[in-house]
């Protein structure tokens, strides 16, 4: 993993930050694996990211859905989906388009 489990056990929330390096190394994944890792870290942090922040990963899903949409990417949805109502509202438009993205799935 780009970043030890370990780091997420000192914050309630994660500092602003760790969360942009987090939504970088997210972008910048260019495996199925390295994206997985770093979705690890996202979904059980996710009130911890902006809506901005949310957006870019929610977008790079999209772009490279060859390496980015997988169960940890409907992991992330269904997070942002149980945060505040502001969020998701503001989301709702790109969690569609993920979740259909992710429905597209070969089994």
């Amino acid at each position: 993993m780009p970043i030890g489990d370990s780091a997420w056990l000192f914050f309630d929330k994660l500092p602003a930050a760790i969360c942009e390096r987090v939504v970088t190394g997210y972008s910048q994944s260019e495996s199925r694996e390295e994206a997985a890792s770093w979705a690890m870290c996202i979904h059980p942090n996710i009130s911890s990211f902006s809506v901005d922040q949310l957006k870019t990963i929610l977008t790079t899903s999209l772009e490279k859905p060859k390496t980015h949409v997988d169960y940890h990417l409907a992991r992330m949805t269904f997070a942002i989906r149980k945060a505040d109502a502001a969020t998701k509202d503001q989301l709702e438009p790109l969690l569609i388009a993920v979740n259909k993205a992710i429905d597209e799935l070969p089994l």
